[in-house]
C-alpha cells in the first residue's frame, strides 16, 4: 500500500509539473497577439450596413460608401470561411501610423477583394493590417 501512494503521489506530481510547462509555454490571456502575414480574399462590407440590415454586394455599394464617409468601419467577410475582418491600414514608410482603412477601401464596397499584409485574432476579434489592395 505505501509503494502504491508514493507511486501516485509521483504520478499527480510529474503530471502537475508537465500541466504547469504546458500552460507557461503557451501565450499568456492578454499578451498582445502576434500577427501572421496572409492573405485574404473577400467582399468588402460596411459593418453597420452589413451587422444591422444584413447587406452586402454590389446592389449594396451606394449604402456602404454613405456608411463610410460617416466613419463606419470597413470589413472583409472571407470567402473560405465566411468569417467578419475588420481592416486597418498603415502605409509602409518607417515612421508612418495605423490609420482607418476606409480610404484604401471605400472604392471597392460591394466587390471582392484581395488583401495582402498582417492578420490579427484576439479573443473573437478579426482584424488584417492591409498592406496591398486589388480587386479579385
Amino acid at each position: 500500500m505505501k509503494k502504491f501512494t508514493v507511486i501516485l503521489v509521483a504520478a499527480v506530481l510529474c503530471a502537475t509539473i508537465g500541466a504547469t510547462a504546458y500552460v507557461s509555454a503557451q501565450d499568456k490571456p492578454g499578451a498582445a497577439p502576434k500577427g501572421e502575414k496572409g492573405v485574404l480574399v473577400g467582399d468588402v462590407i460596411s459593418v453597420a450596413d452589413f451587422t444591422m440590415y444584413g447587406r452586402k454586394g454590389e446592389e449594396h455599394a451606394a449604402s456602404g460608401q454613405l456608411q463610410v464617409d460617416h466613419g463606419m468601419p470597413i470589413a472583409i467577410i472571407e470567402d473560405e470561411t465566411n468569417e467578419v475582418w475588420l481592416t486597418c491600414f498603415r502605409d509602409p514608410a518607417p515612421a508612418s501610423h495605423l490609420e482607418s482603412a476606409n480610404d484604401a477601401l471605400r472604392d471597392y464596397m460591394g466587390k471582392k477583394v484581395a488583401l495582402q499584409g498582417l492578420k490579427f485574432k484576439a479573443e473573437g476579434v478579426n482584424m488584417i493590417r492591409i498592406s496591398v489592395v486589388s480587386e479579385y
